[in-house]
């Protein structure tokens, strides 16, 4: 399945590559930026009971071929800061020495820690490579939607009173999953655009068997607004 996505996103770069040099009247490219509100889900657990959207920033370059007044594709090349906020009183059971206490024990003995009130901010950040098949409704009026790709390039849990910790080795490194969004394209350059991307891939690289007894699977979802301009 990555492959294919990885093939896809290839094939489409080249390929509006090429085309421009041909016709370059119907290609355009811009920037653009903007503002992530990003989470964590699962179909196994409730975990939204004790998340909350992280805002952090995207930001990077767009191409467009128009085909024709109504159909164009459009490519994102975009770094993307995401994660998720908890707010989370859980018991961890650890070995004596082993782990180092995250939040405020208010039960400890040799065996079982209960932590309250623990705040944390997981910040992970992407590369992301959506590619968008585009329709223009009405005039700058538009709607996209497509799959994307991510790679992730660091991943930090950050813990109030405590260390960060790096958890890229419990994230999957390649995400994939399905953009979609709505846009206004004005006639001097500038657009707005609002997207959703729906994770598809287990993100956690993280087996839970043995902490928890049993595992489940971890989603993104992000929303992003954008504000850029095409050239």
């Amino acid at each position: 399945m990555i492959k294919k996505l990885l093939f896809l996103i290839t094939f489409a770069l080249l390929g509006t590559s090429l085309v421009a040099q041909k016709n370059n009247s119907n290609f355009s490219y811009g920037i653009k930026a903007g503002v992530n509100l990003a989470n964590i889900y699962s179909s196994d657990l409730p975990i939204e009971e004790f998340t909350k959207n992280k805002i952090g920033f995207h930001g990077g370059i767009v191409t467009e071929y128009r085909f024709n007044s109504l159909f164009a594709l459009q490519t994102e090349l975009l770094y993307s800061q995401q994660g998720t906020k908890s707010d989370i009183n859980y018991v961890e059971i650890e070995p004596p020495g082993e782990l180092e206490p995250w939040g405020s024990p208010a039960n400890n003995n040799s065996q079982t820690t209960l932590y309250e009130n623990l705040n944390s901010t997981g910040k992970y950040n992407y590369i992301n490579l959506p590619v968008l098949a585009k329709m223009y409704v009405y005039k700058g009026l538009n709607i996209v939607a497509g799959p994307q790709v991510s790679f992730l390039v660091s991943a930090k849990d950050e813990i109030p009173n405590s260390r960060d910790l790096d958890v890229k080795d419990q994230l999957d490194s390649v995400d994939f999953g399905l953009n979609g969004g709505v846009g206004y394209q004005s006639n001097f350059g500038v657009f707005v655009s609002a997207n959703y991307y729906l994770g598809l891939n287990n993100v956690s690289a993280y087996n839970y068997e043995n902490l928890l007894g049993f595992d489940f699977d971890l989603h993104q979802g992000v929303w992003q607004f954008s504000l850029g301009y095409k050239f």
